[in-house]
Order: C-alpha cells, then sequence, then structure tokens
C-alpha cells in the first residue's frame, strides 16, 4: 500500500525549506534567515506597487494619496532594516499592514483603492453619442464595473455613489450602462448634458461572498505569520548556527575518507 504521507514530507514540508510549524525557539539561524527573506519578499511586492502608482501620481501634480505613498514607503524601508538587522521594533510596524487592510476592507469595502493603476482621466464628453473619450488607451473589457469621480459635476443622469458597466467602444473611448446585462447588449446611458471639472473614471473590482470571505482569511493568515515573524526576530540573536562541515555528522573517532 501507498504511504501518501510520505510523499506530502517529501514534495511539501522540509525541516530546512518549510520550516514554518517549527516553533521559533527552536529554528536554526539559517531556517530563520529563510523565513524572514521569504516574509520580506512578500512584504516589498504590494508596498512597491503602490509606490510606483503614487510616484506616477506625482508626476501629475496629483497628492491625493500622500499618506499612502508615505506608507508604502515606510513599509519599503522597514522591510529592509528586517531583513538586513532582524530589527523586531520594524517586524513590529509591519504588523500595521494587515491591520490597515482590514480596516480598509471595514470602511470602505473590497474597492481597491483610487490608484493610478487602475483610474483613467476623462478628456471629453460627447452628449450625442453617450461617449467619453479618455486620455490614454484602456484594457478594459465591456462588462466591467466602474465608477466616476470629478472636481466638478458629474455628466447627468450619473452620480458618485453608483456603479456603472463599461461599454468598450475602441481603445480610448467607451459608454457607461446601468447594469452588466445593459453594458453586454450594449444599451447606454443616455447622457444630458457634460458636467463640469475634471472627471476620473476608476475601475471597481466586483467581489463574491466566498472572495471576499477568501480575502479576510488571508488577511488574517498574513497577520498571524507576522506574529511569528515578530517572535523570530525576538530570539534571533540566541538561535544556534548550523555547522555546514558535512564530516561534523561523523561517528567519534572517525575520520573523513581520503581521496
Amino acid at each position: 500500500m501507498i504511504i501518501w504521507e510520505k510523499y506530502v514530507k517529501k514534495y511539501v514540508w522540509d525541516d530546512d525549506k518549510t520550516p514554518y510549524f517549527i516553533h521559533a525557539s527552536k529554528l536554526m539561524r539559517d531556517q530563520a534567515d529563510k523565513e524572514i527573506f521569504l516574509y520580506c519578499f512578500f512584504l516589498v511586492i504590494p508596498a512597491a506597487l503602490i509606490n510606483a502608482a503614487f510616484v506616477s501620481e506625482l508626476y501629475k501634480g496629483e497628492f491625493n494619496n500622500l499618506a499612502l505613498g508615505l506608507y508604502g514607503a515606510s513599509i519599503l524601508i522597514c522591510a529592509a532594516f528586517l531583513k538586513t538587522r532582524k530589527s523586531t521594533s520594524a517586524a513590529l510596524f509591519t504588523i500595521s499592514a494587515p491591520i490597515v487592510l482590514l480596516l480598509h476592507f471595514a470602511v470602505n469595502g473590497f474597492n481597491i483603492p483610487n490608484l493610478n493603476i487602475n483610474a483613467a482621466t476623462i478628456i471629453s464628453t460627447d452628449t450625442r453619442s453617450n461617449n467619453f473619450a479618455v486620455a490614454e488607451k484602456i484594457r478594459w473589457k465591456t462588462g466591467y464595473g466602474m465608477m466616476l469621480t470629478t472636481t466638478g459635476t458629474l455628466p447627468r443622469p450619473l452620480s458618485k455613489s453608483t456603479n456603472y458597466y463599461l461599454i468598450r467602444e475602441a481603445d480610448k473611448f467607451f459608454q457607461l450602462a446601468a447594469s452588466q446585462d445593459s453594458a453586454r447588449n450594449n444599451v447606454e446611458i443616455k447622457l444630458i448634458d457634460p458636467g463640469s471639472g475634471q472627471h476620473t473614471l476608476r475601475r471597481v473590482i466586483q467581489l463574491h461572498l466566498i472572495e471576499k470571505s477568501g480575502m479576510i482569511i488571508l488577511v488574517l493568515l498574513w497577520l498571524r505569520y507576522t506574529l511569528r515573524v515578530v517572535a523570530i526576530t525576538k530570539v534571533y540573536s540566541s538561535l544556534s548556527v548550523r555547522d555546514m562541515n558535512p564530516w561534523s555528522k561523523l561517528p567519534p573517532g572517525a575520520s573523513p575518507p581520503k581521496k
């Protein structure tokens, strides 16, 4: 009979490569290094994306996401200190990242922040064809959820607090529909006037209950693992260093084979 546990041990669990269920105080120094490096790697990716979006907004002279950009930069700095110095203070600060994300879910729902990576600036509105034109090519598809913001007033009958659905006409032209079915059937909203001010179109990521629950579980696991990283940094200086000499495990009195 095939013992499935041995394949789990072989391909999933390994004390050296995946020591994530070993108590922090029982880790070897190189195992702790691997865990901290992997944690920092996954922490840096979203922080770097936030900073890239913030910098692109700065080039346009917009400072709406200044606090978010500075926070992303602080996370990058903490990740660097955590990786190089195994700083407990830096590890404690990174606990704020999953907590901030949970607070964002509670306050703003599951919509992603209004960053340059998911927004497009509208440069003209045509009330005859009900078309909007954007400054850059958009890759969004018909049926995607959208929301509008403006520095003035939106074209009637559109409103800021309502989700609309994209009808893609071309790379830089689109219309809006009141529902996803209407968008797929090319039934656009009739515009009464072009409004005033600068309009911005933002994609809204719409998640189902199972997806929302999964995101919350992932963030809680992230928080739980951050606490483990904090524990590792506290005991890091007392962890044993593995003897990498291949002959160190020979029985007493034995000598390495001669070449």
